[in-house]
This record gives structure tokens, C-alpha cells and sequence, in this order.
């Protein structure tokens, strides 16, 4: 009876123990699970902060992009304007020719010869410079609209860049803030089992 009362409380210490030592274990086990996270949420973080950072560039970006938008759009009525004065002056040219044809042909008296050819010689030469200004100015506004239809594409492509930079962005940040939420919850949930197993 004296030897079964021994091993009863010899049987007792060792349960003790052994629970303890699972207790300990246990402990530990979430200590190493809460310095994990620790560091989990801390990358997070970074990440997070690496991200907002990326979306205030990519604002001064979609800023940028819509102020050359604007300088572009307002080259294009710039050029519509220049267009329509040049389609202007073209009718009057045709005009001033016209006019001009019908003076210098018209049958004179030999007396009238000498003044209709001056006339007829001095509005040639003016239409002749009108006609050379105007093809100059031609000219230029193909140059100018070249270079606006060549900037309205570059900005297309530029639109199409920054929708997709600002979808990657808004992606990132959910995905982040979606892990970083959990992670926080295991934390918690983590720290409130390890002042659990410390009361014990």
C-alpha cells in the first residue's frame, strides 16, 4: 500500500513536470511565432510606405501629363486657327490672280499699253510675294502640326502607361493592407495565447 502511495506521488511529480516542460515549450513556440510577425508587419510596412511613395511620383506624373494634355490641346487650336487664316489667304490669292488675269488681258489702246503694264507688272509682283509668304507659312504649320500629332501620340502612350502604373499601384496597396491586417490579427491573437499560457 506504502509503495503504491510512492508511485501515485512519484507518478503526480512526473505529470507536473512534464507539463511544465510542455508549457515552456509551448511558450516558446509562440514568443518565436510573435517575433516572426514582429517582422512580418515590419516589411509590411516598408512595403507600404515604398508604395505610397510610388503613388505620390505617380501623381506628379498624372499632373505633369495633364498640363502637356493642355499645352497640346491648346497647340491644336493654335494650328486650327493658322489653318483657316491660310485657307483665307489662299481665296484671296486665287482671287488677286483672278483679278489680276482679267486687268492684264483686257485689249487696250496703245496709249493705255505702257500704264496697264505697269499696273499689271507691279501686281505681279505683289501676288508673287503674297504667294511665296503664304507657301512659307505653310510650310510651317505642317512643320508645327508634325510635331503636335507627334506629341498627341507620345501622350497616348503616356496616358496608357500611367492608367496601368496607378492600377498596379491601387492593387499593391489592397494586397498589402490586406496582409498586413491578417498579420496584425495573428499577432493578437498570438499575444493573447502567450498571456494565456503564462497564467498557467
Amino acid at each position: 500500500m506504502r509503495s503504491l502511495m510512492i508511485f501515485i506521488v512519484t507518478l503526480g511529480v512526473m505529470l507536473l513536470n512534464l507539463t511544465t516542460f510542455v508549457g515552456a515549450a509551448d511558450i516558446a513556440t509562440v514568443r518565436q511565432q510573435l517575433t516572426s510577425l514582429d517582422t512580418e508587419i515590419a516589411s509590411l510596412d516598408a512595403q507600404l510606405k515604398e508604395i505610397n511613395e510610388k503613388r505620390t511620383e505617380s501623381q506628379t506624373a498624372i499632373e505633369k501629363y495633364t498640363k502637356e494634355v493642355a499645352d497640346n490641346e491648346q497647340t491644336g487650336q493654335h494650328i486650327k486657327s493658322l489653318s483657316q487664316q491660310l485657307t483665307s489667304r489662299k481665296q484671296q490669292l486665287a482671287n488677286d490672280q483672278q483679278n489680276a488675269t482679267e486687268l492684264c488681258s483686257r485689249k487696250v489702246s496703245e496709249s493705255e499699253y505702257r500704264a496697264l503694264k505697269a499696273e499689271c507688272d507691279q501686281k505681279s509682283l505683289a501676288y508673287q510675294a503674297h504667294a511665296d509668304e503664304a507657301q512659307r507659312q505653310y510650310q510651317e504649320l505642317a512643320e508645327k502640326y508634325t510635331k503636335y500629332d507627334t506629341e498627341s501620340k507620345r501622350l497616348a502612350i503616356a496616358r496608357d502607361g500611367l492608367e496601368k502604373t496607378q492600377h498596379d499601384i491601387q492593387e499593391t496597396q489592397q494586397r498589402l493592407h490586406a496582409e498586413q491586417e491578417a498579420a496584425v490579427q495573428k499577432f493578437n491573437d498570438a499575444r493573447q495565447l502567450l498571456i494565456s499560457l503564462q497564467s498557467k
